[in-house]
């Protein structure tokens, strides 16, 4: 019974705020996730080296999609999975081990784009090559383009609203990256290859930031607020957004991921795409604007009662 109390108390250790956390994450990929973290605690393998791997995994998706019969985008899907039970691994096991770095950070957002353009392509290839009638030639490329962009515009407003939330519930600042610090260590960085994906990484905010301030509190807003201000609002803020947060996680990577699986399983793999371009855009539509809703009465309470 102790050593369940322990393995159990590391298991959420090695998990992020559990309202940033999404369903699927919780009862499915990170608990394969912790086991793979917790065999190779004692080794010397980094998080890092777990990014990587899952790279493999994510290319192999692709390739395996790419075929375009119905058991090809079956084990493409499990491939999918596995990569992205690597990419829950990493970071328990940054959380485990303490090992954390900026470029690791980094390294593990590059990664998940990569793996998403991958199987994106190898389905796109694999629906060209297919008997699947449902949808024809140019009908899947304005699909493809319009899913890719759905959820490339989803990530990043829920990884924004999920870092906001993490950093408010640790008491830091709301905007953990500081553009200006990534500036001097991307100057800093001897390797020219981690100078690129700092580059990447920074472009990457900026349009994080494009997409997020719009229905959230900007980051001019944020600094005009006293002290007691600021404490006032992080309190309002976790209070009003903790099962908002949770709702987002309906877009989130991982669920996205577990969709994919689903519709695999169920051999209609162009479905998903669909899926991805109505129902989901739809979900993701009234999340943002219960979120810009949410935002807006927390100003105003706070108008209200100075």
């Amino acid at each position: 019974m102790e050593k369940e109390n322990v393995i159990r108390e590391e298991f959420v250790r090695s998990l992020k705020t559990e309202s940033a956390e999404e369903i699927v994450d919780v009862y499915i990929y990170r608990p394969l996730g912790f086991i793979l973290a917790k065999l190779l605690s004692k080794t010397r393998i980094t998080p890092n080296v777990i990014t990587v791997s899952g790279l493999f995994w994510g290319l192999l998706a692709g390739y395996i999609l790419s075929q375009g019969t119905v058991i090809a985008f079956v084990y493409g899907a499990i491939l999918y999975q596995i990569a992205n039970i690597f990419d829950c691994a990493d970071g328990q096991l940054a959380r485990l081990t303490s090992v954390y770095s900026d470029f690791g950070r980094i390294l593990d957002g590059f990664v998940d784009y990569v793996n998403v353009t991958s199987v994106f392509a190898g389905s796109f290839i694999g629906l060209l090559r297919s008997n699947d009638t449902f949808l024809k030639t140019h009908h899947i490329i304005l699909v493809m383009v319009f899913a890719g962009l759905s959820t490339v515009v989803a990530s990043a407003l829920y990884d924004k609203l999920k870092s906001k939330f993490m950093n408010l519930a640790a008491d830091n600042e709301v905007v953990k990256e500081d553009p200006h610090e990534l500036l001097k260590k991307r100057a800093q960085e001897p390797l020219a290859v981690k100078r690129i994906f700092y580059s990447m990484y920074l472009f990457y905010l900026k349009a994080q930031c494009f997409f997020a301030e719009n229905i959230s509190l900007k980051g001019k807003e944020q600094k005009k607020l006293t002290d007691v201000d600021r404490q006032w609002y992080r309190e309002l803020y976790l209070s009003r957004n903790k099962k908002l947060l949770k709702a987002w996680s309906i877009v989130g990577p991982s669920t996205h991921a577990f969709y994919f699986l689903i519709f695999a399983l169920a051999g209609h793999i162009s479905w998903y795409f669909l899926f991805l371009v109505g129902p989901l855009n739809g979900i993701l539509l009234l999340l943002s604007y219960i979120q810009f809703r949410t935002e807006k009465g927390i100003l105003a309470e706070m108008q209200e009662m100075e």
